[in-house]
């Protein structure tokens, strides 16, 4: 596991690499992996950059699909004003089970017509306009 762990945590190619690893992880070594991961991003103060654990709890949720709820509460948990544009892109497609895109619709419909981060709302609703979000 903890090779899995460190090839997800570094990001880019690495991660990538071991999306085939991640799809074969039991259930409960993905939920392990992903509360590590998803500590780790939380240690950044501000998430206006992307961190790059990001890439590997959203390959997990894909992978399993009951860390999808938990995925959106991730995004969720940080405050909207330490959220940078990049949050509103990839992951609507990437959020197969019904109430977890659900949870991420509100969400995203949140991010929309906030004001104290404008250009996260600007973000959302531009790409709100691209895929159909209303």
């Amino acid at each position: 596991l903890e090779e899995i762990y460190e090839k997800l945590k570094a990001g880019g190619l690495s991660a990538t690499a071991e999306s085939k690893n991640v799809a074969k992880l039991a259930e409960a070594d993905a939920q392990k992996i992903f509360s590590v991961l998803k500590e780790d991003a939380f240690k950044e103060d501000s998430w206006q950059n992307r961190p790059k654990e990001m890439e590997a709890l959203l390959m997990l949720a894909k992978g399993h699909p009951r860390l999808q709820t938990a995925f959106v509460e991730t995004l969720k948990a940080r405050p909207v004003d330490k959220l940078g544009p990049w949050v509103v892109s990839g992951w609507k497609d990437a959020i197969s089970d019904p109430g977890a895109r659900d949870g991420y619709l509100t969400l995203f419909r949140g991010w929309m017509s906030q004001t104290a981060n404008k250009p996260l709302q600007t973000a959302a609703k531009a790409t709100a306009k691209i895929v159909g979000i209303n």
